[in-house]
């Protein structure tokens, strides 16, 4: 694999930096897309990208092709190169969840959320690689193959919006759409030492992913099949550079969609002041829900004690969201994932072994459902109480800081492997809240290690207002650097 070209001194490095860039013409829109082709052209053994969107298209996008440029120039994301992760629609790009199934499939229509995005000033620059369906903690299909991590490509960039990290990570993207079920967005984004948001599921509207999320059109029209857990709690979501990058998705992404009834017509104003001082936050270090690498473990005391010394009631909550994720694991266990199964019959031998071992799992009688429903929303109301009392949690992403491409790693002495891997991420996807994944430290070897803030559901611009916070203290995301 060759060296990877990430973005030098003088080009700017975040999505916010650029768009003023261009705005004080310190650089030319020119200049922007030959140095994201040049990115892309470098970095390509990564696999981040599967499909590059035709030059032409992002001209017309941003006005280019019309001389109409300055008027783009005055929306909040002008000139910002954008990914998108390979489940959601882009017109005229293919969309293909990395499924043989769908290989020859293109989009008739953008998905909401890219669209909006775009009507901001922002352009797609490409399609973004990720497992069968989205079904993954790694990154890799039979369709597009595997995608590796460009702070060591041994190691995975996690999933299953691994493409999406990875592009981000080396600049090749300024901001990424992905999709958060189980972790999808946050896992990657520490993996790759990165931002990710996972929104309030509602917040962005959630048409134009394709099978598996019960909300999704291969033709931009909804199909309904059975209600499940991946159809309420899989939404829209955000990876990127900086707190500001992912607040300014957020703001332009909200608001409801006229045939999304789960759409919910909210606003978001950033820029809120939260005062530190005598804020009350609560932390774990997860244990409670699954094992944590001790050093994973010393990330998190260490950040509790720079809290309390910027002012903030730090209290320790050792049982935080407590049965959270057995209610997940316990609901998705229902799911028959009827949309996949119907795309793919009499073709099942076109799909990975991965998804056909998912595919063949026994599925619980549906007479046990109502219990496991009640169990689950009462975990959910405990947990929503937490929050009531700390309007800000923070707990691990993951046991680990990252894993080899066999989806496995090793905590203390413990092999742990799979979804597992995601136990934290979907015990917080259970609770409907919105959750930042942002990095604190890193370990020993260099991996980073990263903190889900969660704040209460709706409450996007108050999450974002700590992780602000947390960066002028130092967190964040850093220029790359190889780790063994």
């Amino acid at each position: 694999m060759g060296d990877v070209l990430t973005r030098d001194s003088q080009f700017p490095k975040t999505a916010t930096e650029l768009r003023d860039a261009l705005n004080r013409d310190e650089v030319s829109f020119r200049e922007v897309i030959d140095y994201q082709e040049d990115l892309l052209s470098r970095n390509r053994d990564l696999n981040a990208i599967v499909e590059a969107s035709d030059p032409k298209r992002i001209e017309r996008r941003i006005g280019q092709d019309s001389g109409d440029a300055r008027r783009y120039s005055e929306l909040p994301l002008y000139g910002v190169p954008i990914s998108v992760k390979d489940i959601i629609a882009v017109k005229d790009l293919h969309l293909t969840g990395g499924s043989l199934l769908l290989q020859d499939n293109v989009a008739q229509v953008d998905a909401p959320v890219v669209r909006r995005l775009e009507d901001g000033g922002g352009f797609v620059i490409g399609k973004t690689n990720c497992p069968e369906f989205a079904f993954g903690v790694g990154t890799s299909n039979d369709l597009f193959g595997r995608t590796y991590n460009p702070l060591n490509p041994v190691l995975s960039p996690g999933g299953s919006s691994g493409g999406e990290a990875s592009s981000v990570a080396v600049g090749t993207s300024l901001l990424g759409i992905g999709s958060d079920y189980g972790g999808s967005i946050r896992w990657p984004a520490q993996c790759t030492g990165v931002l990710g948001i996972r929104p309030t599921p509602g917040r962005v509207p959630s048409m134009g992913q394709i099978v598996g999320a019960g909300k999704s059109g291969l033709d931009g029209e909804s199909i309904y099949s059975r209600p499940s857990l991946q159809s309420a709690l899989q939404v829209p979501g955000f990876l990127a550079r900086s707190v500001a990058d992912l607040g300014l998705a957020v703001t332009n992404a909200s608001g409801y969609y006229f045939s999304d009834p789960t759409s919910v017509p909210v606003s978001e104003v950033l820029g809120q002041n939260l005062e530190m001082r005598g804020l009350k936050v609560a932390w774990s270090d997860g244990v409670f829900i699954a094992p944590v690498d001790s050093e994973i473990v010393d990330a998190l005391s260490k950040l509790a004690s720079l809290l309390e010394e910027a002012g903030v009631r730090v209290v320790g909550v050792h049982d935080m969201f407590k049965g959270a994720r057995e209610a997940f694991d316990d609901l998705r266990s229902y799911d028959d994932l009827g949309e996949i199964r119907q795309l793919a019959r009499g073709r099942e031998e076109m799909l990975s072994e991965g998804l056909r071992s998912i595919l063949d799992r026994p599925i619980p009688s549906r007479d046990g459902y109502a219990d496991a429903y009640e169990r689950a929303m009462y975990r959910r109301s405990e947990a929503l109480q937490i929050l009531e009392s700390y309007p800000i949690c923070v707990l691990p992403v993951a046991g680990a800081t990252c894993m080899n491409h066999d989806n496995k790693a090793t905590i203390g002495s413990l092999e742990v492997s799979g979804f597992d891997l995601m136990a934290h991420c979907r015990a917080v996807s259970l609770i409907g809240a919105p959750v930042l994944s942002m990095p604190i430290a890193k370990s020993r070897k260099g991996t980073p290690i990263s903190v889900q803030i969660v704040g209460k559901p709706w409450h996007e611009s108050q999450v974002l207002a700590f992780a602000s916070v947390l960066e002028e203290l130092g967190c964040g995301w850093q220029e790359l650097d190889s780790v063994s």
